[in-house]
């Protein structure tokens, strides 16, 4: 059964991938080939990409659960990535969808670098019986997901080595992070991944790499 479901994961995953579902697409064009070949040609599709193929899965498998939706929670940091690796930026700012997963932040970190992160801003993280939930970054501890309060800011971090797993750690307001790793910064909100559609509003997140290391 695991070996079944993970599978059709995988399919969800690639298939509604910016990047590599069109690179699928073709693959299982018509006609068809059903022996080991068309696996073979997608697999070497992806070759040159499969670091960030394992970086992207990472991120879509933490919140792969009931009522999933790719066109709000299926992230691609590919291109942008790279972007902020090149950038040297040592400051950020992100407005954070509290309806959508994942969101990546201008910020790269080198192994032993600190970043300060502040978070503001009031949104809506759930509508019951007509009456809405409003939440600071701190969440709502009338109620809790993964033991942290529902609607609660969450940074993770994506490590340029693929064997490291996502790093999930809480923000609410304000917070540190070291990072063990050279990497990239994403932000969420804290809350199953099928009640976020009803969400709405933004709350702003800035960072600042406070170590002194020479970037």
């Amino acid at each position: 059964m695991d070996r079944y479901v993970w599978s059709w994961a995988a399919c969800i995953y690639l298939r509604n991938h910016p990047v590599y579902g069109p690179l699928l697409g073709r693959a299982s064009a018509a006609p068809l080939d059903y022996s080991m070949k068309l696996s073979e040609e997608f697999e070497k599709s992806l070759s040159a990409r499969w670091d960030w193929v394992e970086r992207d899965w990472k991120l879509f498998v933490d919140d792969f659960d009931f009522g999933y939706q790719p066109e709000s929670n299926l992230v691609a940091i590919e291109d942008v990535a790279q972007g902020i690796r090149e950038s040297g930026l040592s400051e950020f700012t992100l407005d954070t969808d509290c309806a959508k997963g994942w969101q990546l932040a201008r910020c790269y970190l080198k192994a032993g670098e600190q970043v300060e992160i502040h978070a503001q801003g009031t949104y809506v993280v759930r509508s019951a019986n007509q009456e809405a939930w409003e939440s600071s970054p701190d969440g709502i501890t009338y109620e809790y997901h993964r033991r942290m309060p529902l609607g609660k800011l969450l940074g993770g971090f994506v490590s340029t080595d693929t064997s490291a797993p996502l790093e999930v750690f809480g923000v609410g307001k304000q917070a540190v992070y070291e990072a063990q790793r050279d990497g990239w910064l994403l932000f969420r909100v804290n809350e199953p991944v099928g009640q976020r559609l009803d969400n709405s509003g933004t709350l702003q997140v800035r960072g600042r790499i406070t170590s002194s290391r020479p970037r």
